[in-house]
Formats: structure tokens, sequence, C-alpha cells
């Protein structure tokens, strides 16, 4: 059961809700199990819809009217076009971290960077390493947004970053695994640019940086298309 904390039971109803959002916990063609969310986290039907009415309005749900909720499904050009705009939102970020970093923000990002190395070269489970970089990423990131000192883009950022994680989820394919070390060094690049307050060379980093992500789904997407084509064409060769 949830506590009623500072940060209030509704706002830790929607955490929670998002997240396994972003885990992938609910799957795309489910519907959003309202009752079951709620006997789980020990509360009432109301703080679980008021989640869910909020997630749709950030993009995460799909609400239809006398049927229920469902995770929200986007298209593969879809995904690429949300994933642009985005990496120009984080080469904002990422300069403004180059004109007001401090010594503590660096110490941070290189702690994080820290954690993200040992995922590269530590034991390999794929599911589990998948969760663990998404979130380290997600820290990384969010230190970046949250060291310029502005609650308005930070948030707006930091909203747009948990969407493109949860497209990610719904691709159902290992978009980050198959660029952990790259993204990993990458990361390593952009706290030495934001050290050296160099945002010339930070801000490509950053664009490639997410740009690769939905390189990697577009990819995805023709790959599972070609596979849906190929089966398409020999179901029609065995009906004749």
């Amino acid at each position: 059961m949830l506590r009623r904390e500072k940060t209030g039971l509704g706002i830790q109803v929607y955490q929670h809700v998002r997240q396994m959002l972003l885990d992938g916990t609910l799957q795309v063609d489910v519907m959003v199990p309202i009752d079951a969310i709620a006997n789980d986290l020990g509360v009432s039907r109301q703080p679980v819809m008021d989640s869910v009415r909020r997630l749709a309005l950030e993009g995460f749900i799909s609400i239809i009217p006398q049927v229920g909720s469902y995770p929200r499904s986007y298209s593969v050009q879809e995904m690429v076009d949300f994933y642009k705009l985005f990496a120009e939102a984080e080469c904002v970020c990422v300069s403004l971290a180059c004109e007001r970093a401090e010594a503590a923000h660096i110490r941070q990002l290189k702690s994080i960077s820290v954690e993200i190395g040992q995922l590269v070269t530590g034991p390999t489970n794929e599911s589990e390493l998948a969760r663990d970089y998404r979130r380290l990423n997600q820290r990384f990131h969010s230190e970046i947004h949250n060291l310029i000192g502005s609650a308005a883009l930070a948030d707006s950022t930091e909203i747009m970053g948990d969407l493109g994680d949860f497209m990610v989820a719904t691709a159902k394919a290992p978009i980050f695994m198959e660029r952990l070390k790259v993204a990993h060094e990458e990361h390593q690049a952009l706290i030495a640019a934001i050290e050296a307050r160099d945002a010339a060379t930070a801000v490509p980093i950053m664009r490639q940086h997410v740009l690769a992500v939905s390189e990697r789904i577009a990819r995805v997407g023709q790959q599972k298309a070609s596979a849906s084509q190929t089966e398409t064409g020999r179901q029609r060769l065995s009906q004749r």
C-alpha cells in the first residue's frame, strides 16, 4: 500500500503507472487494468483513473469512451518524427548546460556514467540490462535538464524523454541494447564537452545520441514490415 507522503498519493500513483508503461509492463493491445492496479497499490480507483487521464494528456495512453484505456500505439513514422523534435530539445539543454554547469553537476554526471560503464562490462541479462540502462540514462539526462535551472524547460523535456522511452518499450526490440557501449562513450564525450564549456562539440554529439534511437526504431520497423510481407506472400502461395 502506498503511503501519503509530501509528494501526495496522486503523484505516487501517477509515477507507478508511468513506470509500468516505461518498463513495458502494460502492453499496447491490452486494456489498462484500473482495478488491479488500485488493488495492488491499496488505493481506490479514483487516483488510478486520474493518473490515466493525465498520462493520456501527455501522450502515453489512449482513452476510448465507453470501452477503456490502452497504452497508446504510435506508428514508426510518428516515432521517428517525435525523436527529431526531442533531439533538438536535448540540444538546447546541453548547450545551456555548457554555460551553467557547476563542479558538483559534473561530478554527478561522472558518477552516473561510472554506473553505466559497469553495465557495459558486467554480466548480461538482456531484460534487466535494458531496464537498468534506461533508468540510468534517464538519470543522466535528468541531471542535465535540472542543472540548467529552468523548471519549465526541465519539466517539458523530462516528459518528452519519458515518452521517447515509452516508444522504445512499445517497439518490442532491443533498441537500447545494440548501442549500449557507443551510448556510454557518447555520455562520456558529453561530460567532457560540458566540463570544457564547449557547446559547439556537445550539441552534435547530443543530436546523434538521440537520433540514433530513432534510426534503430526505423530499421526495426522496416524489418517487421518486410517479415510481414514475406509471411503474407507465403500464405497466398499456400492457398493456391
